[in-house]
């Protein structure tokens, strides 16, 4: 037998997390029922020539019409074929079910799928039969849709087998090429929160959570299968819940070492989030955090989300992952019900406030979809029925008058399309070209780092007492901490060091440019008495030559606030501002990006060649940072 798992999708959304939940049930059925041959496709003419003995289609209420249309085609080339529809549309709306599709799956599809596919190896799959599985919606023998009991959701978790990561694959025909679809995890299901806007906000949906064993077997599945991979994704509707498991986790990731190999994004809310939070993220190398910012007006916040969701609170979280080095991703929602110009105002405001902290946000059209309070209250107000079937116009980012369903009070449906377009959109498209820009330079860093970190390793012994000060990038720390007694911390928390902290030498990796020379903090840092090793970015690298031959200075990169330098130095001109009484340089080093970022470097050579002394010029725009190690005037040498 053969089951086959049809998901239309977009084009620009390949991560797997709408999906994974099809790799679950894959994996069920094949622990459950014994079937091997199962797969997924997003293009309906390659899932049609492989002829399946079960339909299974999982579908948002946008992709619905798509789907009754390829239901239809389906249905003409294999009659006999049952066609069984999951996902949130029919688990919102049962009573929509299309008499082109047999059955309806409503809520978690594991154990339905199951016990249907044992009914088609049986050749009994009979209303009669049908009404003993729970979770569905199907058509009686009278031609009418009829439910069966909902059961409670699955409780224990770890009972399952981990998905089958190996079907998340699929041919793409407008890129003609098969992508992968993103890996990524879940570690619980559901979400006790209520917004007005999420699909499950009508229904309790108390979180259910796998066990920190089973998620580490499922993150070392990943990367034994996947060993190329440097990031994984918590795909949870909200990942930072309990601090304590939260901590087994981040305890269970750092003793196998994962934190050195991957980094990882999740969700999390403003709400509840604390330094405490960030810091336990940040320990296991988390990368990313999205945030369903929605407002940055407090009214509008509480309509959306609770009334413990302020703007406030989301300014402290934007601020906390800009200390620790963790980049803030924001999703926004213009458009709601009570939403006023100036409401729509502070929205913009927040994001231009903190665009040099957010590398990417996304901004949604409020859209009611079925499920949710939002469509209930669109109901009441007679904009959606139960006769409704422009499914297509509940797609995001359509804002036509003939498709959008303009829910706002306050201001018409132009001056939203013209706020969106004109003031929403253009921030959009710049963290997206920043977040670009981001992800190119932490992997050119990844290559770097291990120069800096050897060149710390010649310094000092192993298992020195070391103080680490950074701006928020970790490699360096994660590196050192197996081989020294590490303290680490961010140059903004400087001021919480102990006067009487005692270290056998301090490592300054790029915080220096933050502090400068004539500053209270480089004077505590002397104060400690003890070897100094600086790495500091070479002001006339190739970024800053380029950014000032084109007028553009700073580089795009330092609007991000941890690549942001407020003192900036050559070799040259570092060791002539250190040069006094108390401190000698013993030893410099200079430290370069991967070989082929100096492409531009012989594109510059070859356009001012006849200019410039291009060869002294070169060899100072290679080196993209010199590190010196410092010593105390009055104590002896360190080697």
């Amino acid at each position: 037998m053969r089951i086959g798992f049809y998901a239309p999708c977009n084009e620009h959304n390949r991560q797997a997390g709408p999906l994974l939940g099809i790799a679950y049930i894959a994996s069920h059925l094949r622990e459950q029922v014994g079937i091997e041959d199962i797969y997924l496709e997003v293009d309906p003419k390659r899932f049609i020539e492989r002829k399946p003995d079960i339909i299974a289609i999982s579908a948002f209420s946008e992709k619905y019409n798509q789907i009754v249309r390829d239901a239809a085609v389906f249905k003409q080339l294999y009659p006999d074929v049952p066609i069984i529809l999951g996902g949130p549309h029919i688990s919102a709306l049962p009573h929509s079910l299309n008499p082109l599709i047999d059955i309806g799956v409503i809520g978690e599809g594991e154990k339905p799928m199951a016990a249907i596919t044992q009914l088609v190896q049986a050749g009994e799959l009979h209303p009669e039969n049908l009404r003993t599985i729970q979770n569905l919606v199907f058509w009686n023998e009278t031609g009418q849709t009829e439910r069966t009991l909902f059961e409670d959701r699955i409780k224990d978790l770890d009972a399952l087998p981990l998905p089958d990561r190996d079907m998340m694959r699929a041919w793409w025909p407008n890129l003609n090429h098969e992508v992968r679809f993103d890996g990524g995890i879940y570690t619980s299901r559901g979400c006790s929160f209520r917004c007005h806007f999420c699909m499950y906000s009508e229904r309790a949906n108390l979180i259910r959570y796998v066990s920190v064993e089973r998620v580490m077997e499922d993150i070392v599945d990943i990367l034994r299968r996947y060993p190329e991979q440097r990031r994984i994704i918590f795909y949870d509707d909200l990942f930072v819940t309990k601090k304590s498991r939260l901590k087994a986790l981040a305890d269970a990731i750092r003793s196998e070492g994962i934190h050195k190999r991957v980094s990882f994004g999740c969700m999390a809310k403003t709400s509840f989030f604390d330094e405490e939070f960030c810091q336990i993220l940040k320990s296991m190398n988390m990368r990313v955090i999205s945030w369903g910012f929605e407002s940055g007006a407090d009214r509008v916040l509480q309509y959306l989300k609770d009334r413990s969701s302020t703007a406030k609170k989301h300014q402290t979280a934007v601020d906390l992952c800009n200390r620790y080095g963790i980049h803030a991703g924001g999703y926004f929602i213009v458009g709601s019900s009570l939403e006023t110009q100036e409401d729509l105002a502070k929205t913009y405001w927040f994001i231009r406030k903190n665009l040099p902290r957010m590398p990417l946000i996304s901004v949604f059209p409020i859209i009611p979809l079925p499920g949710t309070a939002l469509w209930t209250e669109a109901a009441s107000r007679g904009l959606v029925d139960d006769s409704f079937s422009r499914w297509d116009d509940l797609g995001f980012l359509r804002l036509e008058p003939d498709s959008y369903i303009h829910l706002n009070e306050h201001y018409s449906l132009p001056e939203l399309k013209t706020a969106y377009d004109q003031q929403f959109d253009p921030l959009m498209r710049w963290t997206t070209w920043i977040y670009q820009l981001v992800n190119e330079y932490q992997g050119q860093l990844e290559h770097y780092y291990p120069e800096v970190i050897e060149g710390i390793r010649s310094a000092f012994p192993a298992q020195s007492r070391l103080l680490e000060v950074h701006r928020g990038d970790r490699p360096v720390s994660f590196a050192l901490e197996d081989d020294y007694q590490l303290t680490s911390l961010h140059w903004s928390e400087l001021e919480s060091l102990a006067s009487d902290a005692s270290f056998d030498g301090v490592v300054l990796t790029h915080s220096l440019e933050k502090f400068g020379l004539n500053s209270w903090q480089w004077e505590k840092i002397k104060a400690l008495n003890c070897p100094i090793y600086l790495v500091v970015t070479n002001a006339g690298h190739l970024t800053n030559l380029m950014s000032l031959l084109q007028g553009k200075f700073p580089h795009p990169l330092e609007h991000l606030e941890q690549y942001q330098q407020n003192y900036r130095y050559t070799l040259h001109s570092l060791q002539a501002a250190l040069a006094g009484p108390d401190l000698r340089v013993v030893r410099t080093g200079g430290h370069r990006l991967p070989a082929d970022y100096s492409e531009p470097l012989r594109q510059l050579q070859q356009g001012l060649g006849s200019y410039l002394p291009m060869d002294t010029l070169l060899q100072e725009a290679e080196t993209y940072s010199y590190s010196l190690l410092l010593e105390h005037a009055r104590r002896p040498a360190l080697r």
